[in-house]
């Protein structure tokens, strides 16, 4: 028999928590990320109804039209998932075919210029201004990135490069940003225990994640603490007073 204590003052309200998401058609949640803030605001509208009963416009009644629900979250790490919903984009594999020795049609570079040759993963065989070939010290290549800076610049510039193939084995990713309105799924979040909060269990049925305001590409320390906004939309399989969401308070207690 279970044996449950009295609810603190504090029940229904928590410290900091952990976000679950499973995205729609998805069988499972995953984890995206540790909560120090949790903010539920109500999302209505009402058609207010006046009495001619008096002498002085007064409002007799309002009429809900609108019933909604946004949640404002602070979260203090990167995860796959909250990368995706602070660029607004599905997370896939970064591919790129096997690039066999190709030369860079000529340009004119500035002194210090930079060429990108739109590849990844870049062997430079040579830099040529005209016909004379640079040497290694007269230009600088990030093979990672394919972009080539020549120093002293000149006329007809040309590159001669290679590039490896890049697979799904090589594990590397790409976001397309702001290219979907936002990620949708069940939201959970679960509080943490703290000596002075109860376990708190939201559950939002169908919540479209997007984030808040900026996202920071560079920061310093308080870089991963990101806003992000969650609207809430119902669920109609659910019980009318719940569709929304609903807030638990998971009291402590021994085991049936």
């Amino acid at each position: 028999m279970s044996v449950f204590k009295k609810p603190s003052d504090r029940t229904y309200s928590m410290s900091r928590g952990e976000g679950l998401l499973k995205l729609d058609g998805l069988p499972d949640f995953e984890h995206i990320g540790d909560f120090e803030n949790l903010n539920l605001k109500p999302d209505q509208e009402f058609l207010e109804r006046y009495s001619k009963n008096f002498a002085t416009k007064t409002l007799a009644k309002k009429i809900q039209t609108k019933r909604g629900a946004t949640m404002d979250l602070t979260v203090l790490q990167r995860t796959s998932a909250i990368k995706q919903i602070i660029f607004m984009g599905l997370e896939r594999s970064l591919l790129q075919a096997a690039v066999p020795s190709t030369t860079t049609a000529p340009v004119t570079v500035r002194k210090g210029g930079i060429i990108s040759l739109g590849v990844r993963d870049v062997a430079v065989t040579d830099v040529k201004v005209g016909e004379v070939v640079l040497p290694v010290t007269a230009y600088k290549v990030d093979r990672r990135t394919g972009l080539v800076q020549v120093y002293d610049g000149g006329e007809n510039v040309t590159v001669t490069y290679t590039a490896k193939a890049i697979t799904e084995a090589d594990g590397r990713k790409k976001i397309g940003g702001f290219s979907v309105e936002g990620l949708r799924g069940h939201f959970i979040f679960r509080g943490l225990d703290s000596v002075n909060d109860e376990p708190l269990l939201v559950n939002a049925w169908v919540a479209e994640f997007a984030v808040s305001g900026d996202t920071p590409l560079v920061g310093g320390d308080d870089l991963d603490q990101l806003q992000i906004t969650a609207t809430l939309y119902p669920d109609t399989t659910q019980p009318e007073e719940d569709q929304l969401f609903t807030v638990e308070a998971i009291l402590d207690g021994d085991p049936a």
